[in-house]
């Protein structure tokens, strides 16, 4: 899987948040306020073990989620100008076993999804599920380096499944949109091969998602995207039918 075909659409994601979030700055006093709540709640799970609720693990996570979010919204509306303050929060978070990273290749901060992780394993039933489960979904999306048609394939069958369990999730369009991207990736993989039917049945399943896509959210940032990629797909599916 090539990791930088996903980054037109991630800019996408941070250009429309830079644009709407241009006055939130990072500050050591919002910095603090979510240090603070982070070591709360794992301290909390410490405590508790095995008794520890769900909204312990779940918020913990959300909380995590919003600071890799915040120190990604800083550097892009506002380069390295508070830099210190970045690795401050970096370096405090790992202090309590919070672990963000700067991934440059795709110009954003990730947390790693431990609390997500830990909340599905230990209530597969609770009611954060399907946001948890959508957070793991991304990171994995985002962060595989996986190369083979055996990973891409596990990743889809994953989107498929989320997507029949939870059709009016808040954020169906974005595992929509990278279930696309996905089917693309996966035809990259068969293309050169000889197993025609594979070949024939990737560029089907790519298109007719982007289509969807295109159609289902018409006059919307997500319909232009999709507009886009599908172009290109179809361009490259047009040459690579033109080489002997």
């Amino acid at each position: 899987m090539n990791i930088y075909s996903k980054i037109p659409w991630l800019l996408a994601i941070f250009l429309i948040i830079g644009n709407s979030q241009a006055d939130i700055l990072l500050t050591s006093e919002n910095l603090n306020t979510s240090l603070k709540q982070m070591q709360r709640l794992q301290l909390q799970l410490k405590e508790n073990g095995i008794q520890s609720s769900t909204d312990e693990y779940y918020q913990l996570g959300v909380t995590a989620s919003a600071l890799a979010n915040l120190l990604t919204a800083e550097v892009i509306g506002h380069g390295a100008e508070q830099e210190s303050l970045i690795n401050l929060a970096l370096q405090r978070s790992a202090d309590i076993d919070v672990k963000i990273r700067w991934f440059g290749r795709l110009k954003r901060f990730f947390y790693n999804g431990d609390a997500y992780n830990q909340y599905l394993k230990n209530f597969p039933n609770g009611e954060h599920v399907a946001e948890s489960t959508f957070q793991i979904l991304e990171l994995d999306y985002y962060l595989s380096e996986a190369t083979g048609a055996d990973s891409l394939a596990k990743s889809i069958l994953k989107m498929e499944e989320f997507l029949d369990r939870y059709p009016e999730f808040e954020k169906i369009s974005e595992v929509e949109l990278y279930l696309a991207i996905n089917y693309r990736d996966l035809w990259r993989q068969y293309r050169d091969s000889e197993d025609i039917e594979s070949v024939n049945k990737q560029v089907e399943k790519t298109r007719t998602q982007f289509e969807y896509i295109i159609e289902k959210y018409q006059g919307k940032d997500k319909s232009d995207i999709a507009t886009r990629l599908l172009d290109r797909f179809n361009n490259d599916v047009e040459k690579n039918s033109e080489q002997p």
